[in-house]
């Protein structure tokens, strides 16, 4: 892990969250997809893909931050497995592969927050 996600990640273990290692056995009213971000350029493959195919079979609406995991940023292409979600929320800028290639099939609704950056 890079420095910053492990320190993020020792932050989240210190104020009492947990990391499971299979998918729950429980029923969600919404998962909030942020497993990758826009940087992926390579299918989504092992563990990976089989917690995206369960976020998808629980039935739950799913709200993906920024761009959904396994969605190419730049062309709107599906790195293989990838969340089809219920809605997104980008930030910053507005990312041209949630417009293009397959996005339509993958984004849901659009919301754009720009953090209050120019």
């Amino acid at each position: 892990m890079p420095a910053d996600a492990r320190q993020a990640h020792a932050a989240w273990l210190a104020c009492g969250g947990s990391c499971a290692s299979a998918w729950p056995d429980e029923r969600f009213g919404l998962i909030i997809d942020g497993l990758f971000g826009i940087g992926i350029k390579r299918p989504i493959e092992g563990i990976y893909a089989h917690w995206l195919t369960a976020m998808q079979q629980c039935q739950a609406p799913v709200l993906a931050i920024d761009i959904p995991s396994g969605l190419d940023a730049d062309t709107g292409s599906a790195w293989g497995a990838a969340v089809h979600a219920s809605a997104t929320v980008t930030f910053v800028g507005l990312k041209q592969g949630l417009f293009l290639g397959s996005a339509v099939d993958y984004v849901g609704a659009l919301e754009f927050a720009d953090l209050g950056v120019p």
